[in-house]
């Protein structure tokens, strides 16, 4: 089950969300509603679980956690919500989890750093420097 959604991840989850932070006007409106429709996946098997198995962190977690440090960087850098909590809110609260859990709180990359590195890459993209 863990390879399913490491696929969907990559597959149905990642372009969109992507999409959505590389582009602007109407692109960006039609990745944005693409991967709302991809996380109401993610939200429906949550579906007020702590974890997507449970209580504790596995590997589903893991896979899919980095987007619960991404995804408000980018929804700061575009000023775009992705994760509203009354429409995501077992998913929101997932993403609350899974970055206060010791196991992870602690390893998590200086996010100034990011932040530059990610205004930076939508930049490009947004000035055609990259495509």
């Amino acid at each position: 089950m863990a390879c399913f959604w490491v696929r969907f991840l990559q597959d149905k989850l990642s372009p969109p969300i992507w999409k959505w932070f590389t582009t602007q006007g109407q692109e960006q409106e039609d990745a944005h509603e693409a991967a709302i429709e991809q996380l109401l996946v993610l939200e429906k098997e949550l579906d007020g679980k702590r974890f997507f198995a449970g209580e504790k962190i596995g590997f589903v977690d893991l896979s899919l956690g980095p987007l619960s440090y991404v995804i408000p960087m980018y929804e700061e850098i575009t000023g775009v919500k992705m994760i509203a909590g009354e429409k995501l809110p077992s998913l929101s609260a997932w993403m609350g989890n899974f970055l206060s859990s010791p196991v992870v709180k602690d390893h998590l990359p200086p996010l100034d750093k990011l932040r530059l590195r990610l205004q930076t890459i939508r930049e490009a993209f947004l000035n055609g420097k990259v495509k």
